[in-house]
């Protein structure tokens, strides 16, 4: 590792990339990624040479994300904090063929990005087991996880793989300050 945090951040971005931090709110209000904690990797990537206009939090849910202690679109360490609904995003990208009888479609706020820091917390899922870095990526980059939950499974890492989100994932933060299992991913 490295002793100084500015210098580590720079093996997982550099000044030219736009980068979305990608944060988990499902298990909020406990199970996620706090907010203090995601001011702090803002203020990271900015150290790097990153300006605030080409970082941006996000995760598909407002209400989630609300609930989670985010200021839904408006602005955390003046960076944009939106949602898969937010105002003025493009249309998500067009679906594509999962297989034979599901398709999926991709964020637009993935798509805006050439980096992405997944910031989880730590949690289990009732149909895959423990929950974190990949579900949040593979799973909370879709318009519409619902039709793969019958073969999550095996979803989780097929959609990781496909070109959309492979390379862009360079950084996987937890914060395990409240952990929960047996129910997840919603803390109910």
């Amino acid at each position: 590792g490295e002793a100084d945090p500015v210098v580590a951040m720079r093996r997982f971005v550099g000044a030219q990339d736009t980068v979305g931090l990608k944060v988990d709110s499902l298990g909020c209000p406990r199970a996620v990624f706090h907010p203090a904690l995601t001011a702090r990797v803002i203020q990271l990537v900015k150290a790097v040479g990153v300006s605030a206009s080409r970082i941006t939090v996000w995760d598909q849910g407002r209400a989630h994300l609300r609930r989670a202690g985010y200021p839904v679109d408006g602005q955390l360490e003046g960076v944009a904090v939106l949602h898969g609904g937010s105002p003025n995003l493009p249309p998500p990208a067009p679906a594509e063929r999962y297989d034979a009888a599901r398709s999926v479609q991709w964020s637009p706020l993935l798509g805006r990005c050439s980096a992405v820091i997944n910031l989880h917390g730590a949690k289990d899922h009732r149909r895959c087991g423990v929950s974190g870095a990949l579900v949040n990526m593979a799973l909370g980059c879709l318009v519409d996880a619902s039709p793969l939950h019958p073969v999550l499974h095996e979803a989780v890492a097929r959609l990781y793989a496909r070109p959309r989100i492979a390379g862009r994932g360079r950084l996987n933060l937890c914060d395990a300050g409240y952990v929960l299992r047996q129910g997840g991913p919603l803390d109910q």
